[in-house]
Order: C-alpha cells, then sequence, then structure tokens
C-alpha cells in the first residue's frame, strides 16, 4: 500500500512541476526540440510575413480583396509574436 501511494504521491509532484525530472539526455533532448521549435516558426513567419509583404507592396497587381488578405496575413505573424 505505502508503495502505490509514494508512486501517486511522485506523480502527482511530477504532473504539477515540483519536482524537476529531466536528467541528461532528457535536458538534451528538450533543449534540441525547443530549438527546432524556435527554428520551425521563425522561417514559417518570415514566409507568411514575406509573402504578405510581397503582395502589399506589388502595388496595383492584385486585387483589393488580396491585399486585404495579405494585410491579414502580416498582422497574424505580428500578433503572434506580440503575444
Amino acid at each position: 500500500m505505502f508503495h502505490t501511494i509514494e508512486r501517486f504521491r511522485n506523480q502527482v509532484l511530477i504532473a504539477v512541476g515540483a519536482v524537476d525530472v529531466l536528467t541528461g539526455a532528457a535536458k538534451e533532448s528538450a533543449r534540441r526540440r525547443a530549438w527546432w521549435e524556435i527554428c520551425l516558426q521563425v522561417i514559417m513567419s518570415l514566409s507568411v510575413a514575406g509573402a504578405g509583404l510581397y503582395v502589399i507592396l506589388s502595388g496595383n497587381r492584385y486585387d483589393a480583396k488580396v491585399r486585404e488578405w495579405a494585410a491579414g496575413w502580416v498582422g497574424m505573424v505580428v500578433g503572434y509574436w506580440l503575444r
């Protein structure tokens, strides 16, 4: 019985973040994953914002409705990074 209660207590502490269970390779893996997530966020943001700015700055080449969508893309990227 004691073993089960102790195990449950440890799981609760881990779930609420009271205990740091990441050690060694797990910390390195988490760091690497976080780095890749940021890289992908930057790449996606640059591509969407770049496409939107291209449409906005290309003058009257595109319809007004398309330029409104492009402004929405740029606004979405700016809003994402300001959150």
